[in-house]
């Protein structure tokens, strides 16, 4: 499903972009949007992931985003919608997630029943494969491979990523995914990343299009550039792991997310968000998770 942003205010989707329309000769705006990841939401509100209660994370996560002045166009969540794979997080992720009345869209991680999103995502758009919106398409991939931590591109994965490169007519492409395809410094958080990235790699190296590739899993922001591509992951709005760990180690950083303005000529303006004015209690004697 492709979607277009559509200005029309008797449109009968349930949400559309805020920044459609603008005065003649005036600079041209980016487009705001807010990565949210790695919510690990429980069946109740009472749910924890190592000691902290990842409703209340995530509302305060959401509180930042709210109280910052540019509307989000667009929020794509980038996988562990939940901890549990349980109707209930699911239900209440879209329930915290709808009160910024924009487009959303939701890609399943390690922890997620790719199934149950399906069932029951409220709005199609949810479960869309690309988004376009002015000069710039997102794409978003399934990395989870049921059962197992790691995640892996299947075939028919690959042969979307293609087909949507091969046919973008936008100047400028944005790739979401759950599973990090790069190395990041961390043993424990390497062996469990994209088993195939060389296979996705070769793909989107043969396309001078993509700008940006972002994805979740890790639980800490990563801003680097490979082949002049920007490689960004976001912090878990729970959550955070210890960068360049060698074993399983919880960091002390508070819950956050990331925002992108995106220009039409193709640069990227970007910075990670945190809620550390709010106190969490965090087992960082865990072992796992």
């Amino acid at each position: 499903m492709t979607l277009e942003t559509r200005p029309d205010a008797n449109d009968p989707h349930p949400y559309q972009t805020t920044r459609d329309s603008q005065s003649p000769g005036a600079a041209a705006r980016p487009l705001r949007i807010v990565q949210i990841s790695d919510p690990h939401l429980c069946e109740t509100h009472d749910g924890t992931l190592l000691g902290l209660k990842t409703h209340d994370s995530l509302d305060a996560v959401l509180a930042l985003v709210d109280d910052d002045a540019s509307t989000p166009d667009l929020i794509i969540a980038t996988g562990d919608i939940t901890q549990d794979r349980s109707r209930e997080a699911y239900a209440d992720f879209c329930q915290q997630i709808a009160r910024f009345g924009c487009p959303v869209v939701w890609i399943p991680g390690n922890h997620d029943d790719a199934d149950m999103m399906a069932e029951v995502a409220p709005f199609p758009e949810l479960q869309s494969k690309t988004f376009v919106i002015g000069d710039w398409k997102f794409i978003f991939l399934n990395t989870a491979v049921p059962g197992k931590v790691y995640g892996r591109l299947a075939a028919e994965e690959l042969q979307l990523l293609q087909s949507e490169l091969d046919n973008a007519v936008q100047p400028h492409i944005a790739v979401c995914l759950h599973h990090h395809p790069i190395t990041i410094r961390s043993r424990w958080l390497d062996k469990i990343g994209l088993r195939n990235a060389d296979d996705f790699f070769a793909v989107t190296d043969r396309c001078d299009k993509v700008r940006a590739i972002v994805w979740g899993h890790i639980h800490q922001e990563i801003d680097e550039l490979r082949n002049n591509v920007r490689m960004l992951a976001s912090p878990s709005t729970c959550v955070q792991f210890k960068p360049e760990s060698g074993s399983f180690a919880v960091g002390e950083q508070a819950p956050g997310y990331r925002w992108f303005d995106l220009f039409p000529d193709g640069r990227i303006e970007t910075q990670v968000e945190r809620a550390d004015h709010i106190d969490f209690v965090i087992d960082m004697n865990s072992k796992g998770y």
